[in-house]
């Protein structure tokens, strides 16, 4: 499988990372040396070894070892990988319907296939803060606090006043205020309920919308430039009506009540 336009935009690749995927993509199964790049790209070891290092720092490539010897490979052939980008963006101007909760739980855990410290906003409606842990159970929420974590994602939230309270009075499952608390930084804007009375959430990154409306277990992927500058401009006027505050530090607070 060759690396397409797409990919190259939603990876957000830079060219010497193409040209290495590319390479990578177009030898035999056995994979590559580095020093077998070198001959087919007629570049340096050092400046290989330093994009290698970074593509495998986001998991587009991997190595195998033999002996001494690395073989490196990239991980865009593989199909369940290949799924999981396509999940979110496939087409500039793309819009799309996914339903089921199962479908949407894949599409939670696609959106972190991020850079590291790379921004993710998410609002949640104060219906669909409960309606979350019904449907999804905290293990995922671990799952997908932990991945988070590992991939050093910069999260922002967007949350009424009773949910803020919940989790001030730790009201929330033990094991999520324990993943909670492992994130460096979260940054939580707090918004009037008045604004917040529905059962929907929206993930936001890049230039990518998920709005999931948990209810009906339906979420709509957006990737067409003018509607995601327009909810990230309805997102940008919400945060304003709120107040700033500390994620990390309000949930240690909180797992201090549950000891």
């Amino acid at each position: 499988m060759k690396v397409s336009r797409h990919e190259i935009k939603l990876l957000d690749l830079s060219p010497r990372e193409v040209v290495v995927l590319r390479a990578l993509e177009e030898c035999d199964d056995d994979g590559l040396q580095i020093y077998e790049l070198s001959d087919v790209l007629s570049l340096p070891h050092s400046s290989l070894t330093y994009t290698l290092g970074q593509l495998y720092e986001r998991n587009l490539v991997a190595y195998e070892l033999r002996g001494r010897r690395k073989i490196w490979q990239s991980r865009l052939g593989d199909v369940a990988f290949r799924k999981r980008l396509g999940s979110l963006e496939s087409v500039a101007g793309d819009m799309r319907i996914v339903e089921g909760t199962e479908a949407i739980k894949a599409l939670y855990l696609s959106a972190l296939e991020l850079h590291p410290h790379e921004r993710l906003t998410i609002l949640e409606g104060n219906a669909a803060v409960h309606t979350l842990r019904v449907k999804v159970g905290h293990e995922f929420m671990r799952e997908w606090h932990t991945l988070a974590i590992k991939r050093e994602i910069i999260a922002e939230s967007i949350l009424g006043e009773s949910g803020f309270a919940d989790i001030r009075a730790a009201r929330i499952h033990p094991a999520v205020v324990e993943s909670l608390t492992r994130f460096k930084l979260w940054v939580g804007y707090v918004v009037p309920d008045a604004f917040m009375k529905i059962d929907v959430a929206v993930i936001a990154f890049r230039e990518v919308i998920i709005i999931v409306d948990w209810a009906s277990e339906r979420a709509v992927v957006i990737n067409t430039p003018e509607p995601v500058r327009l909810i990230r401009g309805f997102l940008d006027a919400l945060v304003m009506t709120g107040r700033k505050v500390d994620l990390v530090k309000e949930v240690k607070l909180a797992a201090d009540k549950l000891k």
